[in-house]
């Protein structure tokens, strides 16, 4: 087991599945969005920015397994969770911008 000064692989890969569900949640509301939406049920479905996204929210969760440390609180959960759910708009929106610039 990996342990510097009480950050172990098990409190990592906790945080990091904290952000995967951050993003999950995302995932699902967005795709519930996209259902309701009769112009963008219609467009074609990315299956690897679902992927790159869940990637990404796990990553960010990994992140903050850095930053917070054992036992969590509830409102650390939660706001591993949120970082999750909201890091990969902040992501991808900073990309998007940029790609438009070049």
């Amino acid at each position: 087991m990996i342990s510097v000064e009480g950050l172990t692989l098990q409190f990592i890969l906790l945080c990091v599945f904290l952000g995967f569900l951050g993003q999950l949640f995302h995932l699902g509301i967005g795709l519930y969005k996209r259902s309701m939406n009769e112009k963008k049920r219609n467009e074609k479905f990315s299956i690897n920015r679902c992927l790159i996204g869940l990637f990404l929210g796990a990553f960010i969760g990994g992140l903050l397994s850095l930053i917070y440390s054992s036992p969590l609180r509830g409102q650390d959960i939660i706001a591993i969770i949120a970082a999750g759910y909201m890091g990969v708009d902040f992501i991808e929106a900073f990309f998007e911008r940029k790609s438009l610039e070049i």
